[in-house]
C-alpha cells in the first residue's frame, strides 16, 4: 500500500512539469492525485515565456475517460516568475475534473497552441505547440457507497422540494407540481443524476425538463439543478407520491448522507355534476338553450382538466427530442459554441442512451466515426478560445447521421419518441 502511493506520488511530482524550451516553459499538475469518485479536482495549466508574454490560444481537445472535464471558466490568472535568473510572464488555468468511476483515469490531450508576444523593437505574436505530460487520477469509492449511480461527492449539498399548489385533495382533472431544487458545493448542475419519476395508475405523471444554474464567484462554483414534475388526477382515488431519496459523500467529515424528500398522500374526488331536471319533457320547447347552458356547464366543470392537458400537450411538445434537436440545430447554423453545447446537452439528457447524465463523449463513441469525432472537436475549440464554429454544415451532418442510428438503435420512427426502454450502459462506465 505504501509503495503504490509512493509511486503514485511521484507520478504526480513528474507530470507537474514540461519544459517546452529555454524560452517557454509550459506545467501542468492535478491539484488532487487521489479523489473519492463524483468529487472536484482541478487541472492546473501554467504557460510563461521568457521576456515575453505567453497564453494559450487553442487548448485543442483535451480529455479523460470516465470523468467529466469542463473548459476554463476565464481567461486565467496572469503570472509573473523569475526563473533562471530570467523573468517570465503568462497565465494560469483551471479545467474542473469529476472522476465518474473509480480506479486510474489517464488524461488524454493533443498539443496546445500557445500564443507568446514579445515586446518593443522587432516584437509580435508567435504560435508555439507545446505537448502536456502524461497524467492520471486515482478515484475510489466512498465507504459504503459501491454500487451508487450518479454519486456527489462534495463538502456541502441540499435538496429542497415544493408542491404548487400545497393541497392533499384534488378534483379529477386538478394537477399538482413538485419542484425539487438541488444545491451544491464545488459541483456543476449537470452532474447530478436526472430524477426518475415513476409512472402512477390513475395519474398522468409529466416531468419537465431540468434546468442547470451555476455560480461562479471568486474561484467557487455553486451549482443547482432544478427537477419538477406534473400529476394531473385522471380518475377518482386515494393516491401515494413516492418519497425521493438522494446518496452523497460529505468530503469535509467523510461521511456518507442520505436524504429523504418525503412523498404524500393524494385524495382525488369527482367533479360535482349537475342535478338530473325532472320536468325536463315539460320543457323540451326549450331543449337548445339547456343544451347550451349544460355544455357549458360542463366546460366548466372539467375547465382545469382541459387547461392541465393543453399545458402538458405544450410542455410534451416542447420537451420531446425532436423540439430539442430543432433548437440544437438552430443553434448550430447560428454559430454561437456556447448555445449549441447548451442544447446539444439539453438533447443528449432527452436520448437517454445510459442510466446516468448525459455525456457527450459516450454518445459520440457510441454514435459517430473517429472522422465525425474529429469534426465534433471543434465544439470544444469553440468554447475554449471563444471563437465561431468553424465548419456548421460539417457538424450538423455529423448530428443528423448520429441521431439517426439512435433512431435505428432504440426502435425509434424519426420525429417520434421510443417505444424501447433505455440501453444498458456500456460495462465499467
Amino acid at each position: 500500500m505504501k509503495a503504490a502511493a509512493l509511486g503514485l506520488l511521484l507520478l504526480w511530482l513528474a507530470s507537474a512539469v514540461s519544459a517546452a524550451g529555454d524560452d517557454l516553459v509550459v506545467r501542468a499538475r492535478v491539484t488532487e492525485p487521489q479523489v473519492w469518485v463524483g468529487q472536484r479536482a482541478i487541472l492546473q495549466i501554467d504557460v510563461l515565456a521568457a521576456d515575453a508574454w505567453a497564453q494559450v490560444a487553442n487548448f485543442g481537445r483535451i480529455e479523460m475517460a470516465g470523468a467529466y472535464l469542463l473548459p476554463p471558466r476565464d481567461q486565467g490568472t496572469r503570472l509573473q516568475e523569475t526563473i533562471a535568473g530570467q523573468s517570465h510572464t503568462g497565465q494560469r488555468y483551471e479545467l474542473f475534473l469529476y472522476p465518474q468511476r473509480a480506479g486510474e483515469l489517464q488524461l488524454q490531450a493533443e498539443p496546445l497552441e500557445v500564443r507568446v508576444r514579445r515586446f518593443g523593437a522587432g516584437g509580435g505574436d508567435a504560435l508555439r505547440n507545446v505537448t502536456l505530460p502524461p497524467m492520471s487520477i486515482r478515484a475510489r469509492f466512498p465507504p459504503g457507497a459501491e454500487g451508487v449511480t450518479g454519486l456527489v461527492s462534495t463538502r456541502e449539498l441540499r435538496a429542497e422540494q415544493q408542491w404548487e399548489p400545497p393541497v392533499d385533495e384534488l378534483k379529477v382533472g386538478g394537477s399538482l407540481r413538485r419542484v425539487i431544487r438541488l444545491r451544491a458545493v464545488d459541483v456543476p448542475g449537470m452532474a447530478f443524476r436526472p430524477l426518475r419519476f415513476e409512472a402512477i395508475e390513475g395519474l398522468g405523471v409529466y416531468p419537465a425538463q431540468p434546468r442547470v444554474e451555476d455560480e461562479y464567484h471568486r474561484g467557487m462554483l455553486r451549482g443547482s439543478r432544478i427537477e419538477s414534475v406534473t400529476y394531473v388526477a385522471e380518475r377518482v382515488g386515494r393516491f401515494s407520491l413516492p418519497a425521493i431519496t438522494l446518496t452523497w459523500w460529505d468530503t469535509a467529515n467523510e461521511r456518507l448522507h442520505r436524504i429523504e424528500l418525503p412523498g404524500r398522500e393524494l385524495e382525488v374526488s369527482g367533479a360535482a355534476m349537475a342535478a338530473e331536471d325532472e320536468h325536463a319533457g315539460e320543457r323540451m320547447p326549450f331543449w337548445l338553450p339547456l343544451m347550451l347552458l349544460a355544455a357549458g356547464m360542463v366546460l366548466f366543470l372539467l375547465r382545469h382538466r382541459i387547461a392541465a392537458h393543453w399545458r402538458s400537450w405544450r410542455r410534451a411538445r416542447a420537451d420531446s427530442e425532436a423540439q430539442h434537436f430543432r433548437h440544437l440545430r438552430a443553434a448550430i447554423r447560428a454559430g454561437d459554441p456556447a448555445a449549441v453545447y447548451r442544447h446539444l446537452m439539453r438533447w443528449l439528457d432527452r436520448l437517454e442512451f445510459t442510466e446516468g447524465p448525459a455525456r457527450l463523449d459516450d454518445f459520440l463513441e457510441r454514435y459517430c466515426d473517429e472522422a465525425d469525432r474529429q469534426v465534433m472537436a471543434q465544439l470544444q475549440t469553440s468554447l475554449l478560445d471563444g471563437g465561431r464554429l468553424a465548419d456548421r454544415r460539417a457538424m450538423l451532418r455529423v448530428l443528423k447521421q448520429a441521431r439517426r442510428r439512435w433512431q435505428r438503435r432504440s426502435a425509434i420512427p424519426p420525429g417520434g419518441e421510443s417505444l424501447l426502454p433505455p440501453l444498458n450502459p456500456r460495462s465499467g462506465e
